[in-house]
């Protein structure tokens, strides 16, 4: 445990509240971040009820499961999410710079110089909690071998 830490626990013993441990963070976001919020069932793992997806603020999609049980209609719900994400994540591979790296050549084991390109920009999803986050991640497990 850091000092900070130690500091932060005996103020809050003091004063009886909570104190934080960081006043700010510091996160790059993206000019355009796509934000995903996912609603979940309770006690069905894996059944999305829908998700509010979007680049903008002001006019994100709604996206609903009529029925979570029903695979068939996850997977619909899935395809209208793909229709969002992957145009997003692929509209940054369009913008690539050319850059210089040094790299182990195979056969000699000599350092040399190779080109490569680079993305100029990456895309950034912003999911809003931990739950959020491990939802989409069995979602993405649940949905890895279908075509």
């Amino acid at each position: 445990m850091s000092l900070i830490d130690n500091l932060a626990r005996l103020e809050a013993v003091t004063t009886g509240r909570a104190q934080p441990r960081a006043t700010v963070r510091h996160r790059h976001i993206s000019q355009r971040p796509l934000v995903l919020v996912p609603l979940t069932t309770a006690g069905e793992a894996g059944a999305p009820l829908g998700a509010l997806v979007g680049t903008e603020r002001t006019s994100p999609r709604l996206l609903v499961v009529p029925q979570p049980r029903d695979r068939d209609l996850r997977f619909v719900f899935l395809a209208q999410l793909a229709e969002i994400v992957l145009p997003y994540v692929e509209a940054y591979g369009e913008d690539v710079e050319a850059a210089e790296r040094n790299e182990t050549d195979p056969e000699t084991g000599k350092r040399v110089k190779v080109e490569v390109e680079l993305c100029a920009d990456a895309p950034q999803l912003i999911v809003p909690s931990r739950a959020g986050i491990d939802f989409v991640r069995l979602l993405g497990r649940s949905t890895r071998f279908r075509r």
